[in-house]
């Protein structure tokens, strides 16, 4: 049987394509070789056949709407050798960097430079009682010399049936097998070297699962964003999730195939630092739009398909303009994903003398949100942030994508082309400011969410030690 999911060209036709190809992907289950693949995979590695089957469909979807395929600089080269130059590099890296063998109740994945400080807001003092070690554990590549043999053994006992599954399924899945193996020994790794009770990861949208449990410890992960159905946003798992959302509302998750065996409600993680030393403001703005504008350029590759600054952004800016003509009484502010920004909106056209365009050097995200009645965006995490601190919040939907804000779908807070109010930007407005959202039903925000994290590590770490 052939094996195709559907590819997509514009963002019009995203909602439609995605939810298929999750039907698809659910009839992979069902393919007696892949089932032959897992069987043998789990003998030999003792990866449970549910994390391995994840990720496969995670990488497939992610592969489709990304290309990391066509991204490998030795695509081409004959699986052996691809394999085990993967291999022995990996084994080189190891020899070359020395890590003493340690053990560790706890490492914090620093999975962008500065994470610690910039997300976690972390420091020394949370971990008096822990023993801890900060490293980008999701990039860690290195495998120990004695699974050289290992690698071998595996590569002989598979080989065969990932060239039955590879021309089967019409994938390439010698590329996925290699991944997997390579996160199985880089995860014996880190057992071996750091012997870590939990990983603690913000990346919870990107990190290599199999890695942790092939380390054999727990993956506890915080949720970073809202997202909808974008691909690498699919078939997660966690053993801890730190949410943002209430369960009612992490729906989207589980129809993405996410695994998340026990679910905390935390709401923003980065908006309750913010709060420990919040001082009320008066209010600045009537109305505010979060911009995403430089997003959209800097990864225009991998967004064009789901959210097109072209299609888009650029759109959402212009409507947002047209609101200053239509409340002439009303103050307007613009806050930047970056300062650069603004130089490209003016390059672009798109600046407004009604507009004040706000410093991200002199405002912090947060202050803005306080100072201001209504937040407005295209899709950003800021919206629901707003919500948790009971402001009136919309989206500006032009790329024609229905699944960019699916969580508030029903709520009519969104301004689409030909749908809800589609010739009277005013009425929108009108109606956004006096209707009334169930905050609870999105969003419980823990204004202690650090603390809150930190009592459930050292609850796990203390049950591990007695």
């Amino acid at each position: 049987m052939s094996f195709n999911l559907i590819k997509f060209s514009s963002p019009k036709e995203y909602s439609k394509v995605i939810n298929q190809n999750l039907n698809n992907l659910k009839e992979l289950e069902e393919n007696k070789y892949l089932k032959e693949y897992l069987k043998v995979l789990k003998k030999e590695t003792t990866i449970d056949e549910k994390y391995s089957i994840l990720y496969i469909k995670r990488h497939l979807l992610t592969n489709l709407e990304y290309n990391l395929e066509s991204n490998l600089k030795f695509s081409k080269i004959p699986f052996f050798l691809y394999y085990f130059l993967r291999i022995l590099l990996s084994i080189f890296q190891s020899l070359i960097k020395y890590d003493k063998k340690n053990n560790y109740n706890l490492l914090i994945d620093d999975w962008y430079n500065n994470s610690i400080k910039s997300f976690y807001s972390f420091s020394d003092d949370d971990f008096k009682d822990i023993k801890f070690k900060i490293m980008n554990a999701s990039q860690i590549n290195k495998i120990l010399f004695r699974d050289l043999y290992k690698s071998i053994f595996i590569y002989f006992k598979t080989r065969k049936i990932i060239k039955i599954l590879s021309k089967e399924l019409n994938i390439n899945f010698k590329f996925i097998h290699s991944i997997i193996i390579l996160n199985f020994f880089t995860g014996r790794y880190l057992k071996y070297k750091f012997n870590p009770k939990i990983i603690l990861s913000g990346n919870d949208n990107g990190f290599p699962y199999l890695k942790a449990k092939s380390a054999n410890c727990k993956l506890f992960t915080i949720q970073n964003g809202i997202r909808g159905k974008e691909s690498d946003a699919n078939f997660t798992y966690a053993d801890l999730y730190f949410s943002f959302l209430t369960k009612e509302s992490s729906y989207i998750r589980e129809e993405g195939g996410c695994i998340n065996e026990k679910h905390i409600e935390i709401g923003s993680y980065r908006l309750s630092e913010f709060y420990k030393n919040y001082i009320k403001t008066p209010i600045k703005f009537d109305v505010t739009y979060i911009g995403t504008y430089s997003n959209s350029i800097e990864n225009e590759c991998l967004l064009k398909h789901f959210f097109s600054h072209k299609t888009n952004e650029v759109e959402s800016i212009k409507t947002f303009n047209s609101l200053t003509k239509e409340f002439p009484n009303l103050k307007f502010s613009y806050f930047p994903r970056n300062n650069n920004e603004i130089f490209e909106l003016e390059k672009s056209g798109l600046i407004s003398d009604n507009i004040e365009y706000l410093d991200r050097n002199t405002y912090n995200i947060y202050n803005v949100i306080t100072s201001t009645n209504l937040i407005l965006s295209s899709c950003s995490t800021t919206g629901i942030e707003a919500l948790a601190l009971n402001k009136k919040i919309g989206f500006i939907n032009q790329s024609g994508n229905e699944d960019l804000n699916p969580l508030f779908f029903n709520e009519e807070i969104e301004f689409k082309k030909n749908i809800y109010f589609p010739d009277d930007l005013k009425s929108f407005i009108e109606h956004i400011l006096t209707h009334s959202i169930r905050i609870e039903k999105y969003i419980k925000q823990d204004f202690d969410a650090k603390n809150t994290i930190l009592n459930y590590i050292k609850e796990y770490i203390n049950e591990k030690e007695s």
